[in-house]
């Protein structure tokens, strides 16, 4: 009903930390590194932040949510998101916390060892004619999804021509 992994018929995913909170109908996963390509190791880390605009024209009332959000109430939206803290010290009780709901002894520690490995440049960072691209990508995926007998490498080699022009276009 929307979730492959939670369905039992996939065995393997590639995902974020966060896509922990939709882990309900399957109690015995794990998590384990990506494998390296060509000798390199790359994690895709996301880095969801609060942020202050300079503009704003309430800076003392910001600034007090702002620290609101990154003190006292930390731990509950970590755990809504299933977000790892950056803050080192909200780490471990973050873990523990996950522990609670997750009680098959899951591996934390590859969470905690990818942060050495970001994507450079991040998968999130600016890119060029993003609408563009982004529906590119779904309908790449659709037929991918529904088409039986498919060429796969004859159209990701049409994604990636495409994808080349969508970038290369001016914005």
């Amino acid at each position: 009903a929307g979730n492959p992994f939670d369905s039992g018929n996939v065995a393997m995913a590639h995902t974020h930390l966060w896509y922990i909170c939709c882990l309900t109908g399957v109690d015995n996963w794990d998590m384990a590194v990506v494998p390296e390509y060509e000798g390199t190791h790359t994690a895709a880390l996301h880095a969801d932040v609060f942020r202050v605009l300079n503009t704003t024209d309430h800076p003392e009332e910001a600034f007090e949510v702002l620290t609101y959000l990154v003190g006292e109430a930390a731990p509950d939206l970590l755990a809504a998101y299933g977000a790892m803290p950056a803050d080192t010290s909200l780490v471990q009780a973050f873990f523990d916390r996950q522990d609670e709901t997750y009680t098959q002894g899951v591996n934390w520690q590859v969470a905690v060892d990818s942060l050495e490995f970001p994507d450079i440049p991040s998968h999130e960072q600016d890119m060029p004619n993003f609408l563009k691209a982004q529906d590119r990508w779904g309908a790449f995926w659709s037929t991918l999804t529904s088409t039986p007998g498919l060429d796969v490498q004859a159209e990701v080699d049409s994604l990636l021509a495409d994808l080349e022009g969508i970038y290369a276009e001016d914005s």
